[in-house]
């Protein structure tokens, strides 16, 4: 089979998830016996590229097939699973073209995956470097500012955990920070005579509180802020009343 038969192989030994009956397939098509002591265990592998098990593994008869089947792995990411589709229909097609398809589809295969890896590894250090800037805006109490740089992570299923934590972190702070801004509005209103000047607080007041819920609605701290903007309401009213 020659120099290309034999990097399939190697390719297959590389593979973990290959079992011991594919190997010894492409070690006996290649004249070569795989002794038992040498045979491959299976290993864990992630769940987006485990390779089928014998009994599950589908035969094409055509070239078109094969490549529909392998094409549906690589819109998967399963990379490894497609190749070793491939490398093993190479030892049973045995015309030329279609030898020369299934090596130039390995081949790209290689290339995507290749780049796929390559932007994974910018992503994660793109997304770990969001997660670090984050933490540093928030010690410097810039919570808004940390909130806005967590939500570009939004559907990065591997640091999902670290910055839905970190953004509910900044937004009680927000949260907090605010609420304490619209207390004082809030005592300083109830200490004055003036009309006038303690509606214009609790409006103040009140607003803050307001844009609170509209903005940060799925906080914890939310319940407490519709309960201030309750109090505050009711203060509000009873001046509109007594003052028509």
């Amino acid at each position: 089979m020659g120099d290309r038969a034999a990097h399939h192989y190697e390719v297959l030994l590389d593979l973990q998830g290959e079992r011991a009956a594919l190997v010894d397939a492409v070690g006996r098509a290649l004249g070569h016996e795989t002794p038992p002591s040498e045979r491959l265990e299976t290993q864990d592998q992630p769940a987006s590229d485990v390779p089928l098990q014998p009994a599950e593994r589908p035969t094409f008869t055509t070239l078109n097939d094969l490549l529909e089947a392998v094409d549906t792995r690589i819109e998967k990411n399963a990379y490894q699973d497609a190749k070793l589709l491939l490398i093993r229909h190479r030892l049973t097609f045995e015309d030329g073209p279609a030898l020369e398809a299934i090596d130039r589809k390995l081949q790209a295969i290689e290339d995507l995956q290749k780049a796929y890896e390559e932007e994974r590894l910018i992503r994660e250090a793109y997304v770990k470097e969001t997660l670090q800037g984050a933490k540093r805006l928030m010690e410097a109490e810039q919570f808004e500012d940390a909130v806005e740089r967590l939500d570009k992570m939004e559907g990065d299923a591997a640091f999902e955990a670290e910055s839905s934590a970190l953004r509910a972190q900044a937004v009680e702070n927000i949260i907090n920070r605010e609420r304490n801004r619209a207390a004082r509005l809030f005592l300083e209103a109830k200490k004055t005579s003036n009309t006038q000047k303690k509606e214009k607080l609790l409006t103040q007041s009140y607003d803050i509180l307001k844009a609170l819920n509209e903005k940060y609605p799925s906080s914890s701290l939310n319940e407490k802020v519709l309960s201030h903007i309750a109090i505050v309401k009711s203060e509000l009213d009873k001046i509109q009343k007594e003052n028509p």
